[in-house]
């Protein structure tokens, strides 16, 4: 009887032993899972045939990550779970022929933050926007520009304000970390059922 009772201790430790956050986590993760399954099948544009989960901010919830490619361009659609909804955000990289459009999407892994950068090889236009993903929404946290003007000398705007090359340069790597950033373009993305099946 005493032996019943020790191990009835026993097990009963190991079960308050198991992290409330651990819990929480799977809860929200098969939360988001189904509500990724359920925008899959109803929402997502046709376009867009292989995905991947990552995590992008810092919590337990990964993000969806549709991607497909068209004459050398890559548009990559980023969808995150709020406890409510799905949202999205649409990106584009990749190099096009037409007006020399040449264009990354990284991002810092678990810090939330993405950045969206690109020029435009006939004018040398160029730009950079730094996302911040948080608690399932996205919110545009910093962006710069530069252009060419009409005495072929390079300006620079970040956000409204006028500022030389190296206050753009350290205002961005402020903003968005690049010894840090992977790129989508190297994640291992899988086909649209594979990740249905994935997220069942």
């Amino acid at each position: 009887m005493k032996k019943m009772i020790l191990q009835l201790m026993i097990l009963v430790m190991l079960i308050l032993a198991v992290p409330t956050t651990d819990v929480q986590a799977a809860g929200s993760n098969k939360k988001a899972y189904k509500a990724y399954a359920n925008w899959l099948n109803k929402k997502a544009p046709s376009q867009y045939k292989k995905f991947t989960l990552v995590k992008l901010d810092g919590d337990k919830v990964p993000e969806l990550v549709g991607q497909y490619k068209d004459r050398g361009m890559e548009y990559y659609i980023i969808c995150s779970y709020d406890e409510k909804k799905v949202r999205t955000k649409e990106l584009a990289a990749g190099v096009a022929m037409v007006g020399g459009f040449r264009g990354v999407v990284s991002y810092i892994p678990k810090k939330g933050k993405i950045l969206e950068t690109y020029i435009y090889g006939g004018t040398g236009a160029g730009n950079d926007t730094v996302y911040q993903l948080k608690k399932g929404k996205f919110k545009k946290a910093a962006s710069g520009s530069s252009q060419y003007n009409s005495r072929g000398k390079q300006t620079f705007k970040w956000g409204k304000k006028k500022v030389n090359g190296d206050t753009y340069n350290n205002n961005l790597n402020k903003a968005f970390n690049h010894s840090k950033e992977k790129s989508f373009a190297d994640l291992k993305y899988i086909s649209k059922s594979n990740m249905k099946k994935k997220l069942r």
